[in-house]
């Protein structure tokens, strides 16, 4: 039991330190740098083997991921993903605020070029040439409240369509859509910036932690589900 304490007091600073870090997996590969260091001595502290100690940290996220799936804070895809990432020696906490990266998310060009009867990369284009959203539905004849109104209705299909496919949790959709529609204001104004507009502002979005380059960096934009 004492044994048992002492890995999920390792997690825990592990947890701590990917956060630090800015990122939620970090590599656990023996001579990884720090991490590979830390849990080396831990073994030594322990008085166990570093394949044995692995193998308990490996079993603990696991079971951690599998609790935060039966109370519907991960899908069954992200848990796939991030049991593969375990099981090739990388160190994941999906109860440290972070999100498997990719897992997907509302995105904002992709719901405007839906409401203004344009194509992503031209709402894109539009905002790259100095234009905010709201300029773009004005100038297509909308008037600001009708197009917030139909982006936030938009972006709540976009959600459900990913629940239903099994990318996101109704938890995590809940709180996208909080997310957009308590900055509805600033991301149609432009104070969002293009680095605010695409899926979940966590790791794997766009200029997030583990995601890709903000949309202003990318030559086109791409998928826009994430």
């Amino acid at each position: 039991m004492k044994r048992l304490l002492i890995v999920g007091a390792v997690l825990a600073a592990l947890g701590l330190a990917a956060v630090a870090l800015g990122g939620a997996v970090t590599s656990a590969q023996e001579g990884d740098g720090v991490i590979g260091t830390f849990l080396a001595k831990v073994a030594e502290k322990l008085g166990v083997s570093e394949d044995e100690l692995n193998t308990a940290v490996q079993q603990a996220q696991i079971e951690m991921i599998d609790e935060a799936v039966a109370e519907g804070r991960l899908t069954e895809d992200q848990a796939a993903q991030m049991t593969e990432r375990i099981q090739q020696g990388d160190l994941v906490f999906p109860l440290m605020g972070e999100e498997p990266g990719g897992h997907g998310g509302a995105a904002i060009p992709q719901a405007a070029a839906q409401v203004l009867g344009m194509t992503e990369d031209e709402v894109m284009q539009e905002l790259r040439d100095g234009s905010s959203l709201a300029e773009v539905a004005e100038a297509k004849g909308m008037s600001l409240e009708d197009f917030k109104a139909a982006l936030l209705t938009e972006v709540q299909s976009q959600l459900d369509a990913q629940v239903a496919d099994g990318k996101l949790t109704q938890e995590q959709a809940d709180q996208e859509y909080q997310r957009i529609q308590d900055n509805i204001d600033s991301i149609v104004s432009g104070e969002a910036g293009l680095a605010g507009l695409g899926g979940l502002g966590g790791p794997g979005g766009p200029g997030g932690p583990g995601g890709g380059p903000p949309p202003e960096a990318a030559p086109t934009s791409t998928d826009a589900t994430g």
